[in-house]
């Protein structure tokens, strides 16, 4: 089984945030950091997790995934419907 990644948050350019764990590596390689400041209550951004528990962190990078796939799709489907009716004007332009 392969080890699961969890959610971290990540600084880059006065910006923080939240990347799903099969995406932190890549954040990192292209300039994302760890932020080296504390959030405004305090706390750490990337406390230790248990490797059998899930974090709020992750959580919500589920659903941040979830969104943004969603939203690819509803996308795609804008498109086409430009298209198509690009195509139908077109068409009775001739």
């Amino acid at each position: 089984m392969a080890e699961y990644k969890h959610a971290k948050y990540l600084h880059k350019d006065d910006e923080v945030r939240l990347f799903p764990g099969d995406e932190v590596e890549d954040a990192l390689a292209d300039g994302w950091e760890f932020p080296k400041f504390p959030r405004s209550n305090g706390e750490e951004w990337n406390p230790e997790v248990p490797d059998d528990e899930v974090s709020a962190a992750d959580a919500a990078a589920e659903v941040l995934k979830a969104n943004r796939a969603r939203q690819e799709k509803l996308d795609a489907k804008d498109a086409k419907t430009v298209a198509s009716e690009q195509a139908k004007a077109d068409k009775q332009k001739k």
